[in-house]
């Protein structure tokens, strides 16, 4: 019999996807380490509140995980659980820190259409695609230049009810939510080795100070692995000086417990020119190092039409 161990709040937005998050988050922490004990703090942020204002409006980066991460350094919990895409690079407030990774979701875009279709011939010339994401957008205009890009906010589900009403022709959502959300509309999907998502896309991050590292030790060590993937794509992204801002795509998985092969993307922000980079190396140096080689690469001019 396995004697109850320490309870542990986790802090997350009281969005439908971030709830689920959370619970994922639960059921692997309690899956490695059953001894372990799981409640939920659900803490609205002002970009929950603020439904008008696109992410860009909203301030600086990191502000749908500020104010969770506020109520962890409070004490009100012990760990929060965000998207690790949007986790901002630098300080986290009252000295907390990323304390590790769980098992990544589908990494890839996908696109999501209003007529069912494979590719992005599906869509009609002047198609309207919804994405808030500046990296997004530059794809769009990259991929399917004859298409509109118009921005579009709300959860997933609010989205998705915009599209069925006509608003949208296509959206850009990530997968993992998606996936995570038990949802299956019509949709293809973007190689995340040709078509690099955000970094950090499809990971859950957990947050929190250097006691609950402690007592979480055991139950993220097999996610370790992870973990070093997570921290090449975010090497990366810190090396570009950037954030969830910026228009470049990074996917990093391992070929074994010290190396990784990683993709990178850089878009103009027009959507005009891409350039990319894939290689093979050392966790503890890839992603600074793809950043170099990007740097190096040529700059792609966009098709003048879609179908990819």
């Amino acid at each position: 019999m396995t004697l109850p161990g320490p309870t542990i709040r986790l802090a997350a937005r009281p969005s439908p996807l971030s709830r689920r998050q959370a619970e994922e988050a639960s059921r692997w922490l309690l899956e490695s380490d059953p001894g372990l004990r799981t409640e939920f703090l659900w803490v609205p942020t002002r970009g929950d509140v603020d439904l008008k204002a696109h992410p860009p409006d909203l301030g600086s980066a990191g502000v749908f995980e500020k104010e969770v991460d506020l109520a962890v350094a409070a004490g009100r919990a012990e760990a929060s659980v965000h998207s690790l895409k949007d986790l901002p690079l630098g300080e986290l407030p009252g000295g907390l820190k990323l304390l590790g990774v769980l098992p990544r979701g589908p990494a890839e875009d996908a696109v999501v259409l209003r007529a069912p279709g494979d590719s992005w011939a599906s869509l009609p010339d002047g198609a309207r695609v919804g994405t808030s994401s500046l990296r997004r957008q530059a794809m769009v205009g990259y991929l399917a230049p004859m298409a509109q890009v118009k921005p579009v906010r709300g959860n997933v589900g609010s989205r998705l009810a915009k599209l069925d009403q006509g608003e949208f022709d296509a959206l850009l959502l990530a997968e993992s939510g998606l996936v995570r959300l038990g949802l299956d509309p019509p949709r293809f999907r973007l190689s995340p080795r040709d078509f690099p998502p955000a970094p950090g896309q499809g990971f859950l991050a957990l947050v929190g100070g250097a006691e609950v590292e402690e007592v979480l030790g055991s139950a993220l060590r097999p996610f370790t692995l992870a973990f070093r993937e997570a921290r090449a794509e975010r090497d990366f992204l810190e090396a570009t000086g950037g954030g969830c801002s910026a228009a470049v795509g990074a996917y990093a998985h391992a070929r074994d417990p010290d190396q990784g092969e990683i993709s990178v993307v850089e878009w103009r922000p027009d959507g005009s020119a891409r350039r990319c980079w894939v290689g093979v190396g050392a966790f503890s140096e890839i992603g600074r190092r793809a950043h170099e080689r990007l740097q190096e690469a040529s700059w792609e001019s966009r098709r003048q039409e879609g179908g990819h």
